[in-house]
This record gives C-alpha cells, structure tokens and sequence, in this order.
C-alpha cells in the first residue's frame, strides 16, 4: 500500500477550494432527494386540489401569524447572505440580502396595517387598501429581483 505525502496548499489550489458549500456542485444522490422531495410535492398537491373550492372558516391570527413567519425567515435569510458576502464579496449577494431586508420590512409594514389583526381597524387605522398596497410594494418591486 502506497501512501503519498501531503499536498501543501499553494494559491492555486486555494481558489479551486470552494469556501461556500454552495460552489459545490450536487452530487448524484442530492440530485435523486431532489427530485424525490419534486415528486412527493406535486403528489401532495395532486390529492389536495380537489379541496381547493372548499371555503374554511375566518382565523383572524392567520395573517399576522403568516406575515410574522414570512418576516422572520426574510431577515435571517438576509443575515446569512451578508455572512456569506463577508466570506465571498459578490455584488449580487450583496443586493441579494438587501432585497431580502426590504421583503423582510415591508412583511411586517403589512402585518401592522391588516384591519383586524390588532385592532379593529389596525394600529394605524389601516385599510383594506393600505395593506393591498403594502403587498403589492413588497410583490412587484422585490420578487422580480429574485426570480
């Protein structure tokens, strides 16, 4: 059995080394998870269609809880992406988790305008209208950086 000496790294090899788990390409196995998690998704929403003209009742803490979740997840997705501009400094990464702050932000700007979720008609006295607008800043202005 042969056994060779180890290699010293040299700047070469450090900028083949990926620092970030994503430069890494997938490997056969995550590709096959992947299509598996694919397939049970769109099984789950095969059975689920059906229902999807049933009318459930009115839970005034959906939307704030949703928005409250939508928030949280925003704001440390940008924190990660920042950590992870410090690690490699990308442009896009940077503007990236800018627009994750803004949707962040402007998810909880919606959850304190819905009328009903605080107060009657919200803490500012908000309005169906204001809380439409509210999503439509957040949908028409970040979601198409992302996609």
């Amino acid at each position: 059995m042969q056994t060779s000496k180890p290699k010293k790294l040299t700047a070469a090899s450090l900028d083949e080394f990926p620092l970030v788990i994503a430069a890494t390409p997938a490997s056969k196995q995550e590709r096959r998870i992947a299509l598996a998690i694919i397939l049970v998704l769109t099984l789950v929403f095969i059975v689920i269609a059906p229902f999807a003209s049933v009318r459930l009742p009115r839970v005034d803490a959906f939307v704030p809880a949703l928005q409250t979740v939508l928030c949280i997840t925003d704001l440390i997705t940008a924190a990660l992406l920042f950590s992870l501009y410090s690690i490699q400094p990308l442009p896009g990464l940077l503007a990236l988790a800018s627009g994750y702050i803004f949707s962040g932000l402007f998810a909880f700007l919606q959850t304190l305008a819905f009328p009903g979720a605080y107060a009657p008609s919200g803490p500012d006295r908000g309005s169906p209208k204001q809380c439409t607008s509210h999503y439509e800043v957040r949908l028409n202005d970040w979601d198409p950086i992302r996609a």
